[in-house]
Parts: C-alpha cells; structure tokens; sequence
C-alpha cells in the first residue's frame, strides 16, 4: 500500500503550522468518530497539541476562512484534511473536550 503524498506548498507560509497536525487529525471526519477519538483515544499529548493549535486557529481564522474558499476540499485533499481538522476542535469545544 502506497502513502499519501501531499502537496501542502498550497499553504500559505502564515498557515504552514497546520500541515503536519491536519495530516494526524483530519482523518477524523465524523462526528461520533471524533468523539470516540477525544474521550478515549487522544492523549494527553494529542490534547496539548490540540490546545495550542486551537489558539493558532483563532488568532488566524480569518486566513484559514479564505484559504477554504479557494481550496474546495472534494479536489484538494490538504483542504479536507485541514476543515476536518478545525470541525474536530470546534466539536471538542463545544462538548467541552478540549
């Protein structure tokens, strides 16, 4: 079986903190599959790192936002891999998680 190979030089250098933890969290695209990851699989350096990218995320959202509409996620799989990494720190968020 091949890995993937991905071609995160689409980001730009403001965003390129994103790279190396969208290709370990954005696997986890479904919610209860998130979930399941948060409550009993991630540990304690996973929360850390999810911690810290939260507020990386925050503090440039707005670039992400706009990186997003450019990049459609069905033809870019980095884009996926990056939306699916926020919604799983938005999901933990919210059912206070993270």
């Amino acid at each position: 079986m091949s890995e993937t190979v991905f071609d995160w030089s689409k980001l730009p250098v403001e965003l390129a903190f994103l790279s190396a933890t969208a290709e370990k969290y954005g696997r986890y695209q479904f919610d209860d599959r998130i979930l399941d990851f948060l409550e009993h699989e991630a540990s304690s350096c996973d929360i850390e790192e999810l911690l810290a990218l939260r507020s990386k995320v925050k503090a440039n959202s707005w670039l992400i936002d706009s990186w997003l509409d450019v990049h459609d996620m069905t033809r870019h799989r980095e884009a996926a891999l990056v939306y699916f990494t926020i919604h799983l720190l938005c999901l933990g968020g919210e059912y206070e998680l993270l």
